[in-house]
Parts: structure tokens; sequence; C-alpha cells
């Protein structure tokens, strides 16, 4: 059986922001209408700097609703954004800022209910941040309901779900395992069915886009699934193998060209890309490398890189303008052909 997770303790009520500058950390009041983030909660940074909990969380009970968090109010501003379909069951679901992220929308996907023995969800909702009063709306559910999925954005701008179960694990049945995988994309809103995975990933497993814009899946541990590993014994069901997942685009003609562009990137500037395929770019983006845990990946995603000028081996871009839409940090840049067919990434530096 997988080790369990205390139940949830009082949470701590002060909010505390760091600033690098003056190396120092400052104590902010705590939102009144405030139950306190649960374990592994699902934070995103919105354009404007705010911060979105869309109510994902990792194995926790509190009756804390999805909501945007306003550090620069004193106390902390708190804007619930309400559920429509199953704000009780996101324990261990996943959470994604659709791209591109300029459209500041989030979509939770499946999981389910606490620590209880109960089936998952597939059901999905979407709630757009930059709508006056933002609240969720149900979208698309996937066809298999999971818990313990992963949700990975691929440079074709369709979002990737592999892995999870029907239902917790830790119960007197092992869980029904969800091999198949699925895309959405948020252009029809619709799911696709994908490749089929040989091994079961569950808790603790992790799913990444890698720059040539393959998908690796990797790890999980819940018995009785998995290879013995000695060296940790509450949880002795470790997967050591790896699997590669190949998106359609791979198939799906030759492959534009990345022949040089900056490493280094500031906000708001105009940079230039070589490309041969330059002329015939339908879009140049940004994304964030992978950084997941417990099926989650704050940091992830996908910027869109406006085209202002293309043709004669080089196309032109603007950056995005400020950290909200694009956090400091390393990226893979990408250009997309008129077929969704991606290039081989390039890593770029922005600050």
């Amino acid at each position: 059986m997988a080790a369990a997770h205390p139940k949830p303790s009082p949470t701590t009520p002060q909010f505390e922001v760091y600033d690098p500058t003056l190396d120092q950390w400052a104590q902010l009041h705590p939102p009144q209408n405030f139950v306190g983030l649960p374990f592994y909660a699902h934070l995103f940074v919105m354009a404007d700097e705010r911060l979105f909990f869309s109510g994902g969380r990792m194995d926790d009970g509190r009756p804390q609703p999805a909501g945007i968090l306003d550090l620069g109010q004193q106390p902390v501003g708190f804007q619930v954004v309400q559920a429509v379909l199953d704000g009780f069951m996101r324990n261990q679901s996943a959470s994604v800022l659709l791209p591109p992220a300029q459209r500041q929308q989030v979509m939770i996907i499946g999981g389910g209910p606490g620590m209880e023995m109960a089936n998952a969800t597939g059901h999905t909702e979407t709630v757009d941040l930059e709508a006056p009063g933002p609240a969720y709306v149900e979208s698309t559910p996937m066809s298999l309901p999971r818990i313990h999925l992963n949700a990975v954005l691929l440079p074709d701008r369709t979002v990737f779900v592999s892995g999870g179960a029907m239902s917790h694990e830790g119960g007197q049945m092992a869980p029904i395992p969800r091999l198949q995988s699925e895309t959405y994309d948020p252009e029809t809103g619709q799911w696709q069915a994908g490749a089929v995975a040989e091994v079961v990933r569950l808790y603790h497993s992790v799913a990444l886009l890698v720059p040539d814009g393959r998908v690796i899946t990797a790890c999980g541990n819940p018995p009785p699934y998995g290879n013995q590993a000695p060296w940790e014994p509450p949880q002795p069901n470790e997967e050591l193998r790896i699997e590669v997942f190949r998106p359609p685009y791979l198939f799906g003609g030759p492959r534009p060209q990345i022949d040089a562009a900056p490493q280094e990137w500031g906000y708001g500037q105009t940079v230039a890309v070589q490309s041969p395929q330059a002329g015939a770019i339908m879009w140049a983006q940004l994304i964030s490398p992978g950084s997941t845990t417990h099926a989650f990946d704050c940091h992830q995603r996908l910027v869109d890189l406006p085209i202002t000028t293309q043709g004669a081996g080089q196309v032109q871009v603007s950056t995005p303008a400020g950290p909200g839409l694009a956090p400091p940090g390393w990226y893979m840049l990408t250009v997309v052909d008129q077929a969704r067919v991606p290039s081989v990434a390039r890593w770029i530096h922005l600050t």
C-alpha cells in the first residue's frame, strides 16, 4: 500500500513574500474569506501578476474554493471562482493554462474525492480569467475518467493527457489503470484518443515535453504495479521504466527549422529568428520546461510570439511585455508551420 498522507492540519494563516533585492521576507495579512491553500495547490501566475488557484490539490479535504489571489492588496484580496460541476472532486486532478497563455484560460481536468475509495471524474471545466466576474464553465469531458493523470502542453497547441486510474490507490482492490491517452484541442473543444501506453502511471508519475517534441512518461509507485526498489521500503513499487510518446505532428511531414536565434531575450523587444521556412510559419512561441510534481506543473505555459514580419529566411517576433505573461527563465523556442508541424526547439533565456 502506498504511504498514506496525514489528515490536513490547521493552515498557517500568514502570507509571506520574499524580496530578493532586500533579502527580506514581508508578512501579508491573509484574506478574510479564505480557508487556506491545500497541499500541492494548483497555482498560476496571471498576466497581471495576480495568482489563480484552480482548485486542484493533493490529498487535502479543505473546503477552499478556487479563486484569484491579489498579493498587492492589504489584506490579501481573494475573489472566488465558483466551480460548476466537481469542485469537491479535484483531488489529484490536472490543471493547465490553455495555450496560448495570452488567452488567460485555465482548464481543470479529472481528479477524485479526497482519500475516499470512490470513482474518479472525467469532467473538465474552463475559466476565462479576463472575463468580468470569472467563473468556471463546463467543457467537454474526457472519454475516460481518471485520477493521478498528467497533462502536457504540446507545441501544436493541444493538451496531451496520459496515465491515471479509475479510482484512488490504497483500497482493497487494485486501481483500474488508464493506459489510453487523450489529446484536447482548445480550438475545437474536443478530445481525441491517442496512443495506448504499456506501463501503468499513477501516483508520483510524471510526463514531460522534451525539445524534439516528444513526451517522456516516467515513475509511479502504487502497488501492485511497478518494480521493487529496496532503497524505499515504505513504497516498494517504484516504477523504473520510461516510455516515449510521439505525437501525430511527428508524422505530419517535413518539420520547419530554426537555424539561429539569440539566446538572451528581454521583455518588449523584437527578435529575429532565422528559418528557411520563413514566409510559411503560422506560429512562433515559447514553451516553459517541465517541472512536475503530484500530477501538476505550475510553471507550464505556452506563450505566443506575435509575428510582425517574415520572409527571406527571417521571422521577426515580439517578445512578451512583462513577467506576468512569461516569468523570467529558460524557454523552448519553436516555430510551427501551416500544417501545425513544429520545429525542434532551441533554448532561450528570458529576463
